[in-house]
C-alpha cells in the first residue's frame, strides 16, 4: 500500500512541475497541409520533417494543391571543428554545429515572422578512432530531430500569434 501511494504521489509531482518527456512538443499545430519549399531534395532532414509533420497529421501537398501555409527552407550547413589536441597532437575532440534557415508564410507568400535559423550544436570525443564516422552519423541524426522540433516549436507560436491577430480564436 505505501509503494502504491509513494508511486502516485511521484506521478502527480512529476505531471505538476510541468516535466514531459525528452523530444515531446507543443500541443499539435493546428493545419493540415504545408508546402515545403526547399532548394534540396531527398535529404535526411526533410525526412525527419516529413515524420514530423506526418506525426501531427498535417500533410505535405504540392504549391497548387492549396497548403494553409509555406515553409521555406534553406540548406543544411554542417560545421566541424577541432575543440581538443591530445599529447600526441592529433585530435581528441570536434565541435558539430548543425543549422538551417527558414521562414514560414501563408499560403498567400505573406511572412509571419521574420527569416530565422534553427541551430544545434554538440561536442565528440575522437580518442578512439574506431567507429568515428559512425558515431558523427549517429550524432547528426539526432541533432537533425532537434532542428525540426526547434522548426516545429517556432512554427506553434508563429500560428498562434497569426490565429490571435486575425480574430480566430486559438486551441
Amino acid at each position: 500500500m505505501k509503494a502504491l501511494i509513494l508511486s502516485l504521489s511521484l506521478l502527480l509531482l512529476t505531471s505538476a512541475c510541468g516535466w514531459h518527456l525528452r523530444g515531446s512538443l507543443n500541443p499539435p499545430l493546428d493545419i493540415e497541409r504545408i508546402y515545403v519549399a526547399s532548394t534540396e531534395e531527398h535529404t535526411e532532414l526533410l525526412r525527419e520533417l516529413e515524420r514530423s509533420l506526418a506525426s501531427q497529421d498535417i500533410a505535405i501537398v504540392a504549391r497548387n494543391e492549396n497548403p494553409e501555409y509555406i515553409l521555406a527552407l534553406g540548406d543544411e550547413t554542417t560545421r566541424r571543428r577541432t575543440v581538443g589536441i591530445g599529447a600526441d597532437t592529433l585530435a581528441s575532440a570536434y565541435s558539430l554545429t548543425l543549422m538551417v534557415r527558414y521562414q514560414i508564410l501563408t499560403a498567400d507568400n505573406i511572412p509571419l515572422g521574420e527569416q530565422e535559423q534553427a541551430r544545434v550544436t554538440r561536442t565528440y570525443d575522437a580518442t578512439d578512432s574506431t567507429g568515428l564516422e559512425r558515431e558523427e552519423e549517429i550524432l547528426k541524426g539526432e541533432m537533425r530531430i532537434e532542428l525540426v522540433q526547434q522548426m516545429m516549436r517556432r512554427a506553434y507560436i508563429l500560428l498562434q500569434d497569426n490565429n490571435g491577430a486575425d480574430g480566430e480564436t486559438t486551441q
